[in-house]
């Protein structure tokens, strides 16, 4: 079946981390053998997952039907939201953000458990699976990444579910009004995701490197291994030349001496043969 940059796409992000920059080089040469040389340039651009996005994607590819629950339970709350701003009871909208949250731990203690082998520390990613996985039920734009298995970085948890305030989701009581305007902390809010998001994407090209740092060593230990092979093989190729080559010696000066017995024989027979004459003849 011929390689397409969707099939390739799903394959890659299927395999383990320490694997992804070797596949993807594979994969782009067979998509430039194909003759597709656009997605062979788009493949080669995708950077290895940072493994709490890696655990969500095998998360989704493993366990569809879990990611289907969180976006049908994230529905249930928005629902109840607009039921509670349209003046119903708060009751249902606090159930069903519960019954959410239950769901997204559930989902994030399961992905952790996908890390044992691929991490040192599973749980230290744990903060940033539930925060992909809460975003990505709320960004449209990112939902299908998730549903697809090809995130790459980590999500920014949402600063909240829509306009509803957070205390009547949590059920507790609502603060009072300080001197920080609802303005200035959005404005902060925005100011340290993006901040955070530039350090992450900032680790993500740290990551890549050190990937592409450890095939090269390994590509140069594999080269050098192959270089040694031939060397010896090549030690023992001269070694078996001049044992032939003396071989050879021997051989000559072995036949040179049965030349020269083979002339003194030829010779003696001569000088027989004249004596048996010339007896013959005198008789």
């Amino acid at each position: 079946m011929a390689v397409t940059l969707d099939r390739a796409l799903d394959e890659l992000y299927g395999v383990a981390p320490d694997e992804f920059v070797l596949v993807r080089a594979r994969l782009e040469k067979e998509l430039k053998a194909a003759g597709d040389a656009d997605g062979a340039a788009t493949l080669k651009r995708r950077r290895r997952p940072h493994l709490a996005a890696w655990a969500c994607n095998q998360l989704a590819r493993r366990e569809p039907d879990r990611i289907v629950e969180l976006f049908d339970v994230t529905a249930q709350v928005a629902g109840a939201q607009q039921a509670a701003l349209d003046g119903g009871s708060g009751e249902a909208l606090r159930e069903a953000a519960h019954e959410r949250q239950r769901v997204l731990d559930s989902l994030a203690d399961a992905a952790v458990r996908l890390l044992d082998g691929a991490a040192p520390k599973p749980a230290q990613y744990r903060d940033n699976i539930v925060a992909t996985l809460d975003a990505a039920t709320m960004e449209p734009e990112r939902s299908e990444e998730l549903r697809s298995g090809r995130l790459t970085q980590p999500l920014l948890a949402p600063s909240g579910f829509g306009p509803l305030d957070a205390a009547l989701v949590t059920g507790a009581a609502k603060p009072r009004a300080g001197r920080v305007s609802t303005r200035e902390l959005d404005k902060a809010r925005r100011e340290v995701d993006q901040a955070r998001r530039a350090a992450e994407d900032a680790a993500a090209v740290v990551e890549e490197m050190d990937a592409d740092v450890t095939s090269s060593q390994l590509h140069v230990e594999t080269t050098s291994a192959h270089v040694g092979e031939v060397q010896r093989a090549l030690q023992r190729a001269e070694e078996a030349a001049t044992d032939a080559q003396r071989e050879l010696g021997v051989a000559t000066e072995a036949a040179e001496a049965a030349r020269r017995s083979a002339r003194d024989a030829t010779a003696r027979l001569e000088e027989a043969e004249a004596r048996l004459a010339s007896l013959q003849a005198d008789a």
